[in-house]
């Protein structure tokens, strides 16, 4: 239970890292967004916890510019963070 609170707890920070990637106040965006914004976003999806409880998989989705469509990528990472 406390394996599983804890990733719950990284999981969250994982997910607002990706929401937030590119917030930099020192770049922010002057005009409403644009269409050509929706590239700039990506977020992650479908969570799973190995059965150990040693690493977490989950896809990272964005935009592709050139395909004009949505693509996710496989990410792996360790639960306490390590070997992203």
């Amino acid at each position: 239970m406390n394996n599983a609170r804890r990733l719950g707890g990284w999981l969250g920070v994982l997910l607002l890292g990706v929401v937030l990637r590119g917030a930099d106040p020192l770049h922010a965006q002057k005009a409403p967004f644009a269409n050509e914004d929706v590239f700039d976003i990506e977020y992650a999806s479908d969570v799973r916890i190995s059965p150990d409880g040693s690493a977490v998989a989950y896809v990272r989705y964005a935009m592709s510019i050139m395909r004009d469509r949505r693509e996710g990528r496989l990410w792996i990472v360790g639960a306490d963070g390590s070997s992203h």
